[in-house]
């Protein structure tokens, strides 16, 4: 639900979503967390994607690796974000 939540425009309610499932789910899967790190992007909380994206249980989502270097990007080089996604392979 958190990840169509960013899809409507809406990261701060795809936020809390994802943090409330979390909180519900001692054992959560890995894509709990990884739609928690794209809310926090969508949402502009770079940093805090990158910290989300980082842990271990999102490791199974291949599509995670190159997220964390895109989005760690972002917070460092903001202009990088405006390249078509296609360049980021």
């Amino acid at each position: 639900m958190a990840g169509l939540r960013v899809l409507q425009g809406q990261p701060y309610d795809a936020i809390e979503l994802a943090e409330h499932a979390l909180r519900l789910n001692p054992y959560p899967p890995g894509w709990y967390y990884w739609d928690l790190g794209f809310a926090y992007y969508a949402a502009g909380h770079y940093t805090e994607a990158v910290r989300v994206l980082r842990k271990e249980e999102v490791g199974g989502y291949r599509q995670s690796a190159s997220l964390r270097r895109a989005w760690r990007s972002s917070v460092s080089s903001p202009k990088l974000t405006r390249k078509p996604v296609g360049s980021l392979r």
